[in-house]
C-alpha cells in the first residue's frame, strides 16, 4: 500500500505484487492522496489569481506582490513571536523584506537585480503593494495605518546598507 507501486493493469480484487497489500485498499489510500493534492493545488491556483488580480491593479508583476506578500507574512510572524501582537507596521514590513531577500535569494547582488526586475525600487513600491492588497481583500490595516508610512523608509541601491552579511 505504502510502496509505491503502480497498479495500473493489475485485477482489482488482486493484491500489490511488491508489498502484498489489497489493491482497493491501495487506491483508496491513493484516492485520498489525490484529494488531498487537488486541494492544495486548488488553494494555490486560488491566490496565484487573487495575486494576478493585485498585480494588475498595482502595475507591477505578480512576483514583486507574492514576493512582498511572503515578506509581510515574515513581518506578521516575527511580531507574533517577539509578543507584539498582530499589528505590524510599515517598517516592519520593511524590515522583513530585507530579512526575507537575503533568505530567498543567492545573494545580495541577484536580490538587487531580481527586486529591480520586478519594479520594487523603494519602500514606496513595497506600500504601494501593500496597500493594492488591503484594495483587493488579501490584507487589513489599522485605523493609524497609511500607505504614506512606507514613504522615504528604503531606496533599493541601499536596502543592505545596515543588514548583517
Amino acid at each position: 500500500m505504502d510502496c509505491g507501486y503502480n497498479l495500473r493493469g493489475l485485477p482489482p480484487a488482486g493484491r500489490c505484487p511488491e508489498c502484498g497489500a489489497l489493491i482497493p485498499d491501495s487506491v483508496a489510500a491513493s484516492t485520498d492522496v489525490d484529494e488531498a493534492a487537488a486541494e492544495v493545488i486548488a488553494e494555490a491556483e486560488k491566490r496565484r489569481r487573487l495575486f494576478a488580480a493585485v498585480a494588475a491593479s498595482t502595475h507591477y508583476p505578480i512576483d514583486a506582490v507574492m514576493f512582498v506578500h511572503a515578506a509581510q507574512s515574515v513581518a506578521a510572524r516575527d511580531a507574533r513571536r517577539g509578543g507584539k501582537g498582530r499589528h505590524v507596521t510599515a517598517r516592519d514590513i520593511c524590515a522583513a523584506l530585507r530579512k526575507y531577500a537575503q533568505w530567498y535569494f543567492n545573494d545580495k547582488a541577484e536580490a538587487l537585480d531580481l527586486l529591480a526586475e520586478w519594479k520594487i525600487g523603494s519602500s514606496e513600491d513595497v506600500g504601494r503593494i501593500i496597500y493594492g492588497m488591503v484594495a483587493a481583500g488579501v490584507l487589513s490595516t489599522s485605523p493609524d495605518d497609511s500607505q504614506a508610512d512606507f514613504d522615504g523608509l528604503f531606496v533599493l541601491a541601499r536596502l543592505f546598507d545596515d543588514a548583517p552579511t
